[in-house]
């Protein structure tokens, strides 16, 4: 059955203030601003896009980073989907709200729902300070319950959400659409980045006077990644970024997990091209759902009163440290997002390299829209960055942690044990439960290829030891002072800038600039044109090669 209907071009979102009271609920936005006039907010998540996809998107960078602020150190506090997106919802670490993995014990949508997280979360939130909510695309694994497929959890006025695996295929899926199962079949217009498209613009569209919040997450780019037909043949000769971590060679310092794990073969280096071609192709319709998006909303006058923010659950590997895919690591490109904002006072083509995280989002949009806050929320608004750089008084550092398991999680090797770390401005600390450690100086070692953790100096460890310890038994306030204190660290160089036989090769210095590269990143572009990380407005042909991905620390 089909009743997509066709959309055009353009959207994203964001704004908000800061601290956040200890009070049971908190105003962060002021209610003078809010009453006047409330803004509409629009989070646009994917599934599984890389920090680094975001320069190949046009439409993404003209509309929101060209025209807002973006985000060169923001993180997945847990770099796995289902743990990723309960943290989205709700502005909580995972070790705080529970869901610590997509399937099995303490995971997925079950754990979330039983736990009673659904009866406050960014949408509840809005719906009581008087917003129109929707959700559209993805909810959460495991969604929804067998012996109710229409259930709808609080907090949402409209409701489009898928409810079998099927979705990741982008055809023969079924959606739940306001408590009514629709099934979909294998037809061009089945296609579930266009349908979620379409549902978006006559979401924006409505006749409804309240200001609106709208939820939109696809699946795209998760693997099988399927293009759209139109899309199929783009990026032929396109391969994965060949950074200083691919099929990185000498990993006699890293983990277990990582030491384990083989050489990749050309075979497989050939599949781990061909993935990334695929994950290019599907990531051109969600270009072109942000474009239909911001068509919507100049066509319904809303664009000058809606914040956009574009973002991502977690990052994923392709190739780097030995993963031929799979994330839940506490490596950079499993748990780097991309983030771009966009809205009234956001300062356009800003950066900012302040750390943020994903458990910032919900306080952000309710900070923007003038909701109350729990006292639970352990994230922070992001207003104050909206101007670009970081407040003189910010987060020092953020936990980063993942709870095992097996899945998609690493590239061939053993699973990845369960993790913690810290990560600073400037370094990576990582435990292990099986008692190994990591440390990495993300200035001199972006690609994280000298683990220092036996050179590293003592009293810098137990400092980080320290922290990591009392943040993971922290949560709202306390945390965030925590996240805020001074941190005394002595960070030893590395003694080569990257090994592999790739000794002072460029690129392993970090980059600086605007959010998608920066000068010194593109001046780096090669093959991979730097004509589309420029975004300028006029139309490029489809068919180009991608972007060589920079690496920040």
């Amino acid at each position: 059955m089909t009743h997509p209907s066709r959309w055009t071009r353009r959207s994203l979102l964001s704004l908000a203030s800061r601290s956040l009271a200890a009070a049971p609920f908190v105003r962060l936005a002021s209610d003078g601003m809010a009453a006047a006039r409330q803004p509409n907010v629009v989070l646009i998540l994917t599934d599984d896009m890389r920090a680094d996809d975001l320069g190949g998107m046009p439409q993404v960078g003209r509309q929101v980073v060209d025209a807002g602020v973006s985000f060169s150190r923001c993180f997945a506090t847990t770099p796995l989907c289902c743990p990723s997106r309960a943290s989205i919802l709700r502005g909580q670490y995972a070790h705080n709200h529970g869901v610590l993995g997509n399937t099995g014990e303490d995971a997925g949508f079950a754990t979330f729902r039983d736990g009673g997280n659904e009866q406050s979360t960014i949408g509840t939130w809005l719906q009581q300070r008087g917003y129109r909510t929707g959700l559209l695309g993805k909810y959460l694994n495991g969604y929804a319950d067998r012996q109710n497929l229409a259930y709808i959890p609080p907090g949402w006025d409209y409701w489009a959400a898928a409810v079998d695996h099927d979705a990741y295929s982008e055809y023969g899926y079924h959606l739940n659409e306001n408590g009514q199962v629709v099934a979909y079949d294998h037809s061009p217009s089945d296609y579930l980045t266009d349908v979620l498209a379409g549902k978006a613009r006559d979401f924006i569209a409505s006749a409804d006077p309240r200001p609106f919040f709208l939820y939109l997450a696809t699946y795209a780019p998760h693997s099988p990644s399927t293009p759209a037909p139109r899309h199929q043949h783009d990026f032929g000769n396109a391969k994965a970024p060949r950074g200083p971590a691919f099929n990185e060679k000498d990993v006699h310092d890293k983990p277990k997990w990582v030491q384990s794990t083989p050489l990749m073969s050309g075979s497989q280096i050939g599949k781990v091209d061909e993935h990334a071609r695929d994950r290019m192709r599907s990531l051109e319709a969600v270009d072109e759902l942000v474009g239909g998006v911001f068509d919507a909303l100049n066509q319904a006058g809303a664009l000058d009163n809606t914040y956009v923010m574009f973002t991502s659950d977690n990052g994923l590997f392709e190739g780097e440290h030995r993963q031929a895919h799979g994330k839940n690591a506490p490596y950079e490109e499993s748990v780097r997002l991309p983030l771009a904002i966009r809205g009234p006072g956001v300062k356009a083509g800003s950066t900012s390299d302040a750390l943020v995280a994903n458990i910032d989002f919900a306080p952000t949009i309710a900070d923007l829209a003038g909701a109350a806050t729990p006292s639970f929320v352990d994230g922070r608004s992001l207003a104050p960055l909206f101007g670009g750089g970081a407040p003189r008084s910010w987060r020092q550092a953020l936990v980063l942690e993942g709870f095992g398991g097996t899945g998609d999680d690493s590239g061939g090797g053993e699973p990845v044990p369960p993790f913690a770390g810290l990560r600073t401005n400037d370094a990576a600390y990582i435990e292990y439960d099986s008692g190994e450690r990591e440390l990495y100086n993300l200035t001199a070692d972006p690609a994280q290829l000298e683990n220092l953790i036996k050179r590293a100096d003592k009293s810098s460890v137990a400092n980080l030891a320290g922290r990591l310890a009392r943040l993971r038994k922290a949560g709202g306030k306390s945390g965030r002072a925590l996240e805020d204190a001074p941190l005394s660290l002595v960070i030893p160089d590395v003694k080569h800038a990257a090994r592999n036989g790739k000794r002072g090769r460029k690129g392993s210095r970090p980059a600086t600039g605007k959010g998608h590269g920066g000068k010194r990143a593109r001046a780096n572009l090669g093959r991979r044109h730097a004509r589309r990380a420029q975004h300028s407005p006029t139309p490029r042909p489809r068919r180009q090669p991608r972007l060589r991905r920079n690496r920040q620390p």
